[in-house]
């Protein structure tokens, strides 16, 4: 739990998107979900939605995945909320799921992106 708190002090202090986005992704792994969403809001539209819109929907149309893309990049517009949700959704499912391994996946190119914009800002 020390390194959640970490996390959580560390990105509560960055008061700019980023620091938003980060606080989003640690609340989803807490889980605490509607804290997540809250801090998405946050967010507003991020540079980074683009590119991980476009590679989460490759991933999905890979894996045969149809339903779950028109849920996360309705319209080809990456949704975090929606990722919320679903990460919810699939979380009672027992190790491995599909679906799961699927949703690291996804959350794998989002922290991705966001990190490699980070490194582009610096």
């Amino acid at each position: 739990m020390r390194l959640l708190d970490e996390s959580h002090a560390l990105s509560q202090s960055i008061h700019t998107a980023e620091g938003s986005f980060l606080h989003a992704i640690m609340h989803r792994r807490e889980p605490d979900y509607a804290n997540a969403k809250y801090w998405f809001r946050r967010v507003g539209q991020h540079p980074c939605y683009a590119e991980i819109a476009g590679q989460v929907m490759r991933l999905l149309e890979n894996r045969g995945e149809q339903e779950l893309s028109g849920t996360l990049v309705p319209g080809g517009d990456w949704n975090p909320l929606t990722f919320v949700d679903a990460c919810e959704a699939a979380a009672p499912s027992p190790a491995p799921h599909p679906r799961v391994e699927t949703l690291e996946a996804v959350q794998e190119i989002e922290f991705d992106c966001l990190l490699a914009h980070l490194i582009r800002e610096r």
